[in-house]
């Protein structure tokens, strides 16, 4: 577990002995991570996807500290084997413009975080509206453009794709100059 984080939070810095993970924005304690979904004295989480509802487990991981919707998504797409996708900003914007299109060079083509936050857990903390916002509004239009199964879930490829074409779509200063 404390390698995906690593790799999802860009980790600065980690220390295995004390199960710490180390990012830009702060810390993530790992064996809080732990206690929070099986209580004290358990040590893995590799058969809790099996034994809960992904939605309840979902809610154990925002319980810990240091972990937030996306961190949370992020554990169970290992732990439910790439039936839940790894949220992500830019992979989301893509989307946004795959089922919208907006031509390129115009400045309604943008997406602002804003107009993102709306679609995905518009500043609740109530891990029920997030989990049902993640579902609605991300994993639907996956699946409504893509052949899931058998493409988007066996090939990361896609993911990558959606994330370089959301950066085109991100409302950054240097794409608010194409659009003028």
């Amino acid at each position: 577990m404390m390698d995906i984080l690593r790799w999802k939070v860009g980790a600065t810095s980690w220390d295995y002995e004390s199960e710490m993970v180390y990012h830009r924005w702060g810390a993530i304690d790992a064996h809080d991570l732990n206690d929070c979904i099986f209580g004290q004295g358990k040590d893995t989480v590799s058969k809790s996807f099996s034994q809960e509802k992904p939605e309840k487990l979902f809610e154990k991981y925002l319980g810990a500290s240091g972990i937030g919707p996306v961190y949370a998504i992020t554990l169970l797409y290992f732990q439910s084997q790439s039936e839940y996708p790894i949220y992500d900003k830019y992979a989301h914007i893509a989307l946004l413009q795959l089922e919208n299109p907006k031509p390129f060079c115009c400045e309604e083509s943008l997406i602002t975080d804003k107009a993102l936050n709306v679609k995905f857990h518009s500043g609740s903390v109530n891990a029920e509206t997030i989990w049902k916002e993640y579902l609605t509004n991300y994993v639907g239009p996956l699946k409504s453009l893509f052949d899931f199964e058998t493409i988007y879930r066996k090939d990361r490829r896609l993911d990558r794709a959606l994330w370089a074409y959301g950066h085109l779509f991100n409302d950054t200063e240097s794409n608010k100059k194409r659009t003028k």
